[in-house]
């Protein structure tokens, strides 16, 4: 499926998953007062529009899925909660497989609340406090405490998770992953991903991949289609479109 035309591949992607921060919207320097990109609330539109199901996703864990999506809402995204995904929902997936329980969480309430509602038990990072699993979020509340609590949690045999590992932010079910659209403007992070995924990788320049960002890479982090903006990507899948 990779050397495939990237075109081609995309007249046959049955869903996408768009990035939030650089992708479809921009923030502040707080990551505050989002405002949508440019084509983002349409693309999101247009695949609505056409039955075809997409997912928001940031790395982002100071709000809970929900919160984010009625932020969404509120600057003219038609999206349901379901729709959102944040570190947390994959976490309440991937713990619950792992058969853990109670939970240590260095981290607020975009963290705290998502795993509470999944059935979680969730411990705050305490000394003396037994724990199943460690996950490390976005925590600004962060001290020397809570680490010496987190690491004697995993020493006593505790699994380790990280929210995310990306260091940066841009301010201002089971469909075959080959017919998958990866939408995000991260060259560490959203064309990784979909490679790894075997899905359609398509990288925006509107946030942290900007001109010469991809310069240099192996084949396994270039993105199969490079793009302006998520503006731009919908020219493209109308004009792909009209040509079924």
């Amino acid at each position: 499926m990779r050397d495939r035309d990237p075109l081609a591949r995309l007249r046959d992607v049955r869903g996408f998953v768009f990035d939030l921060d650089g992708t479809l919207v921009l923030g502040d320097r707080h990551n505050h007062g989002l405002r949508p990109l440019p084509g983002a609330v349409e693309i999101t539109s247009w695949a609505t529009g056409r039955g075809l199901p997409f997912v928001v996703f940031t790395n982002g864990t100071t709000r809970t899925p929900a919160r984010l999506a009625a932020i969404m809402r509120e600057i003219g995204f038609g999206l349901p909660d379901e729709a959102m995904m944040t570190p947390a929902s994959s976490a309440v997936q991937v713990l619950g497989r792992r058969g853990h329980r109670r939970v240590m969480v260095l981290g607020g309430p975009g963290l705290t609340e998502p795993l509470r509602d999944g059935g979680f038990e969730v411990v705050p990072p305490a000394a003396g406090t037994a724990a199943d699993a460690v996950l490390v979020g976005w925590f600004p509340e962060f001290t020397m405490p809570a680490l010496e609590a987190a690491c004697d949690a995993v020493w006593g045999g505790a699994e380790l998770y990280s929210a995310s590992e990306t260091p940066f932010f841009a301010v201002d079910g089971r469909r075959r992953p080959a017919r998958l659209a990866v939408v995000g403007d991260d060259p560490a992070l959203e064309v990784p991903m979909a490679h790894r995924g075997r899905s359609l990788a398509v990288a925006v320049g509107t946030g942290l991949g900007g001109p010469g960002a991809y310069d240099g890479l192996p084949a396994s982090r270039q993105p199969h289609l490079q793009v302006r903006g998520v503006d731009e990507l919908l020219v493209i899948l109308t004009r792909e479109e009209s040509m079924r």
